[in-house]
């Protein structure tokens, strides 16, 4: 009797028990799949390599020219692109308005295209980044006394400097040559200039802070 109730016991409960196991080890495998899937699919990056979080620099500059006819003071605008952390676009317009208290004066202006490259790539923080910049440089020349554009024309630039970033500021320093203008005539071409320039810069993550530019001028 006893034997027939130990075989009744093991018919009915061993196949729970057996269940029961397999349903527990199937739910730790189901468990530990996904982190496994999911640790191949996104490996932790490093800090260097992630993408950039501040693709915009927008900055205000003053500075100094000088060459062979004239020296003067200008200021100007900003806003530089980065494609990598390497490498930005910046487009530029600096202007002179001249001293209107005299009764002849000229009015400098320039728009510039340029790339910058970072030496060593911008860090996401708070850094120094020094860097290389080269171009396309448009200047033009106003008379005050004939009320016209004088001398104008296309011409490169090369130089460099540094941007010393504090979280989403930065304060940079800048050494530029302006070549002269290619394609004037005797007397009327712009002679090549050296530049130095100080710059306050902000970064964003949109270029929708474009738009917040103009409340510079008021």
């Amino acid at each position: 009797m006893r034997v027939l109730l130990l075989l009744l016991f093991n018919v009915i409960l061993l196949p729970s028990f057996s269940a029961s196991a397999q349903t527990q080890s199937s739910e730790q495998n189901s468990s530990s799949e996904p982190d496994s899937f999911y640790s191949k699919k996104k490996p932790v990056l490093n800090e260097m390599d992630s993408p950039i979080k501040n693709r915009w620099i927008f900055s205000l500059s003053g500075g100094f020219s000088n060459n062979n006819e004239n020296s003067f003071e200008y200021a100007g605008v900003s806003a530089l692109g980065l494609v990598t952390r390497h490498f930005g676009i910046e487009t530029a317009i600096e202007i002179n308005p001249g001293d209107d208290t005299k009764p002849q004066y000229e009015s400098y202006n320039r728009i510039s295209f340029s790339g910058v490259w970072f030496i060593g790539g911008i860090a996401p923080r708070s850094s120094i980044n020094p860097y290389l910049k080269s171009g396309f440089v448009w200047q033009s020349i106003w008379d005050s006394e004939t009320e016209t554009t004088n001398r104008e024309g296309l011409t490169l630039s090369a130089g460099g400097g540094f941007k010393f970033r504090v979280s989403q500021f930065s304060f940079g320093f800048e050494a530029l040559y302006i070549l002269p203008t290619v394609g004037g005539t005797q007397g009327t071409d712009i002679p090549g200039s050296f530049n130095l320039s100080f710059t306050i810069g902000f970064h964003a993550s949109s270029s929708l802070w474009m738009l917040l530019l103009p409340i510079a001028f008021f």
